[in-house]
């Protein structure tokens, strides 16, 4: 497998103090809905996921998917 990319602070956003720290990691949340901040409750279909996650993900996908095919692919 490749080097893993660095993780990367979310752009433009910087926590308010007082402000949950782990909001930030979740780049879905950045938006507004109606004009307020956005409040994602739901995780019983589709749950949102933190920026590390999303970076390892699109590297596997860029970089490391390979049909498995018993470990013929050097990928595999």
């Amino acid at each position: 497998m490749g080097e893993r990319p660095a993780l990367q602070a979310v752009a433009g956003q910087r926590a308010k103090p007082g402000a949950n720290p782990y909001v930030a990691q979740f780049p879905g949340l950045a938006q507004q809905v109606h004009g307020e901040p956005l409040a994602y409750l739901d995780n019983a279909a589709t749950t949102q996921t933190p920026l590390a996650v999303q970076q390892a993900l699109q590297h596997f996908e860029q970089h490391d998917r390979a049909n498995i095919h018993r470990g013929v692919h050097t990928l595999s």
